[in-house]
């Protein structure tokens, strides 16, 4: 492409990206600081460095933790240079991620199907799944490596090193690597060495640093998840369940009917954008359909934001199938004359493939917009964070500086409280998992030795045995309770013995 459509094009993706902006800001206000219990754990270790700390969840201790190591660094970076807080960073972070998406999209299809990568654009930003998300590394990883299948037939070598950042924001987009990389050696019929070096040795760099700091190249957190679901399987499926259990999710939660009509042309709009599309739209099908096969294999238990790529392919085939649909009905019906007792009417290809295209597009794109009104309407707005971070700030108050907490979600208590907490689930206390495999939730409870304990009422079928384990009830007391007599209420146990304290963590502005 000349350098005259190469400029309409940006004009063109800048102008709808713009638009596109005006729409998502309000969203990211509304959802200003809030971000998943696990991000937290990613905040914890950027916080930690921030400080002096290290790249650390608790201080002193080298456990690879986080699933998201070069987001937590960038995050790091970028608060650290702004004097942002971190979970403001994270908000940030993640509207400029969608933008960059968004425009991958929308270049991606122009000049062949520049509509189909707008209407693509806006069913991806505007809808809740991903923005309940905030703050992860989904909106790191997509945009490096859309952005390296954009470049990798140009400019390979660079595309090698973002491909390669992808892996060091979460280690399994290495799949996504491995798409993309699949893709240039059947178009090019060779090996793609000027795209594989670059991003090996970006690997490599990443591999060697992991190991250096925390002893092991991989996250613990694999070994972790697979343990909880060989566990209990029936709270955290995996294999062949993976699937039909995010599929479950999505009905129950987010679309319902319309997951039919998002799945059906969801698959078949992606045919169509491997065909039509430009490499960016590519490398995420690709990267989409990779996943499909390996989260069953590698045995970990489905969490919702493991599924996101697939979503962010669903949602853009969906565009590209009413974009398909309303071109056959326009090439059918283009130039038909219309005749009725009163007037004769020409329908028009441009007015023909709209309505059929909108027809097509209305299921999930009115619901997802209708999501987004809610969403800045106060519809969603998360309740369980809020206490997460009543009761961390609490105990950076009352609690002495030596304080051990003892939770199941480990990320905003640790992030809020600053004091050393013991992961009972394993992520990051890898002394639990044997002793969950030998004795369950209770014995990997004791393992940590706490002497405080966060207890979540709405998760009482599954904390209750560490209540009614023998000695609790003589051994522990209720310190503090957030949101007392509500549903949703947060108890902080303390041992009794344990002295109330005061607060010594930082004072940061968070």
């Amino acid at each position: 492409m000349s350098h005259a459509p190469r400029r309409a094009a940006w004009r063109f993706t800048a102008l709808h990206v713009l638009l596109l902006a005006v729409a998502l800001v309000p969203i990211a206000m509304y959802f200003h600081g809030y971000a998943i219990d696990d991000f937290f754990i990613t905040y914890r270790y950027a916080d930690n460095l921030i400080h002096g700390e290290g790249f650390r969840f608790n201080p002193g201790e080298e456990v690879f933790g986080t699933t998201a190591p070069g987001h937590g660094l960038l995050l790091a970076a970028l608060a650290a240079l702004s004097g942002a807080p971190l979970p403001s960073v994270g908000t940030a972070a993640t509207l400029a991620g969608m933008l960059w998406i968004a425009a991958l999209l929308i270049r991606a299809s122009y000049p062949e199907r520049p509509w189909e990568g707008v209407l693509a654009a806006w069913l991806v930003g505007t809808s809740l799944p991903f923005w309940l998300f905030t703050g992860g590394e989904i909106f790191t990883v997509t945009p490096l490596l859309m952005t390296a299948g954009h470049l990798a037939s140009r400019r390979p070598a660079t595309a090698g090193v973002l491909a390669g950042l992808a892996v060091w924001a979460r280690p399994d987009a290495g799949l996504g690597v491995a798409a993309l990389g699949t893709l240039l050696l059947l178009r090019g019929r060779r090996l793609p060495h000027r795209f594989g070096w670059p991003a090996a040795a970006v690997i490599a760099a990443g591999l060697a640093t992991a190991w250096a700091w925390f002893g092991t190249f991989l996250p613990q957190t694999l070994e972790a998840k697979r343990v909880q679901s060989r566990w209990l399987p029936g709270m955290w499926p995996s294999g062949e369940a993976f699937w039909p259990d995010f599929l479950e999710t999505l009905s129950s939660l987010f679309y319902g009917p319309a997951l039919i009509p998002l799945l059906v042309f969801g698959v078949a709009g992606g045919a169509v954008a491997l065909r039509h599309a430009g490499d960016a739209v590519r490398t995420l099908v690709l990267w989409a359909a990779v996943t499909v096969v390996a989260y069953p294999l590698l045995g970990v238990p489905m969490y919702t934001w493991y599924g996101l790529p697939l979503l962010f392919a669903l949602l853009t085939g969906y565009a590209y199938a009413a974009g398909a649909a309303g071109r056959a009905v326009a090439r059918f019906l283009g130039g038909t004359e219309v005749a009725t007792a009163r007037i004769s009417i020409r329908v028009t290809t441009g007015t023909a493939g709209l309505a059929a295209a909108l027809l097509i597009a209305w299921p999930v794109s009115l619901l997802t917009l209708s999501q987004a009104a809610g969403r800045v309407g106060g519809e969603h707005h998360p309740v369980r964070q809020e206490l997460y971070t009543q009761a961390g700030r609490w105990l950076d108050a009352h609690a002495p500086a030596e304080a051990r907490v003892a939770a199941i979600e480990v990320g905003t208590i640790a992030f809020y409280s600053r004091r050393h907490v013991h992961d009972v689930l394993g992520l990051v206390s890898p002394r639990s998992l044997p002793a969950i495999a030998e004795g369950g939730l209770v014995a990997a409870f004791r393992v940590g030795d706490p002497d405080w304990f966060l207890y979540y009422t709405p998760q009482a079928s599954f904390l209750d045995p560490i209540l009614r384990s023998p000695g609790f009830a003589e051994e522990w007391e209720v310190a503090h309770r957030v949101n007392p007599g509500q549903p949703a209420e947060v108890v902080l146990y303390r041992r009794k013995g344990a002295t109330g304290g005061s607060g010594g963590g930082r004072d940061v502005l968070r």
